[in-house]
């Protein structure tokens, strides 16, 4: 009896085993890709320029279909972003929810991160799984610090004209009631992460 109810635990466990193989996430299984994607979490500049120079791709995805610039994008560190994108990160590709990138920097209401997007890759009309494009969004969570960001695109005002046309907003009537934006890249918005604006 003892034998057959460890017989049975033994096979329960290599059924578990088995499972959770199957279901793990391969970059999980990829040391190469976790190690990327954990120096990028950590912000670990160094090991991401070593990871480049041996040839891996800034844009890889994980299993989840996760990029490193959307990490670093979620994890509102602009600085992380400001080097993959001036290290070949595509400032055009889509999250891991298919949406524009932009829309992830909304979603953070990180204004850093979203104006160098538009610097490197210009404003993106695309839209979230909602329907609402980056202005739609911004507008919707009154973030006017990011809006200001959007706006300075020809593209982007022309959409937050439409939006306010459509659908008024009390606590926004004009696109002039914006909070003046932070001209090009200061060196104190910089200084705020401990780290030189000339790195990269």
């Amino acid at each position: 009896m003892r034998a057959a109810r460890l017989f049975g635990f033994a096979l329960v466990g290599a059924a578990w085993l088995s499972l959770m193989a199957c279901t793990t996430p391969a970059y999980q299984r990829d040391p190469v890709t976790a190690a990327w994607f954990h120096a990028v979490a950590m912000g670990d500049i160094e090991y991401m320029k070593a990871a480049l120079a041996d040839g891996l791709a800034p844009d890889v995805r994980r299993a989840d279909g996760w990029t490193a610039l959307e990490v670093a994008i979620r994890q509102r560190d602009a600085y992380t972003v400001r080097f993959l994108l001036h290290n070949g990160a595509d400032p055009k590709q889509l999250n891991h929810l298919g949406e524009p990138m932009l829309i992830s920097a909304v979603y953070t209401g990180d204004y850093l991160s979203a104006r160098l997007l538009l610097e490197q890759g210009g404003y993106d009309d695309g839209t979230n799984i909602y329907g609402m494009n980056a202005v739609e969004l911004a507008l919707a969570r009154g973030n006017d610090f990011i809006l200001a960001e959007l706006v300075a695109e020809p593209a982007g005002r022309e959409a937050l004209e439409n939006a306010l046309a459509q659908n008024p907003q009390p606590w926004l009537q004009s696109i002039d009631e914006l909070p003046v934006r932070f001209p090009g890249e200061p060196q104190r918005l910089w200084d705020v992460y401990g780290r030189s604006s000339s790195e990269r």
